[in-house]
């Protein structure tokens, strides 16, 4: 997997289509592994932003997604993404929103999608699921 070459605004952009918005597994993992490949700080000072111009808030499958790449990049990034989850009018945004909010399950999921990622991405080995701690 190689990330795009330059750390751009738009390189993370098409990661995060990538990441969240695509049904196919292996392009949602190289969207995730180049977020998580790219420097940490530069991704948290951008993240969120980025987000609100590709994410549908109000479609359930792209924001359980996103909650998914909070969770692996920083669990930090949660608190408001689930905050604007529980104002949606979908219900199914709201019940991930609801699922966020439990710690136990965010470790799960973090522990799960790490693991995947590291056999899917091997030169990623060095994924820790406590990182963001």
């Amino acid at each position: 997997m190689e990330p795009p070459s330059g750390t751009s605004a738009d390189d993370l952009r098409e990661a995060l289509m990538l990441a969240c918005r695509t049904t196919y597994v292996p392009r949602m993992a190289r969207g995730r592994a180049w977020v998580l490949s790219s420097p940490r700080a530069w991704v948290l000072g951008h993240i969120e932003r980025v987000a609100e111009d590709v994410i549908d808030w109000d479609d359930y499958w792209d924001y359980r997604r996103l909650l998914e790449l909070y969770a692996l990049l920083d669990p930090r990034l949660l608190p408001r993404a689930i905050e604007k989850g529980l104002t949606s009018h979908d219900p199914d945004v709201r019940e991930a929103a609801e699922d966020f909010r439990d710690p136990a399950y965010v470790e799960r999921i973090r522990v799960d999608l790490t693991r995947g990622l590291a056999q899917m991405y091997p030169e990623l080995g060095g994924l820790n699921p406590t990182q963001g701690e």
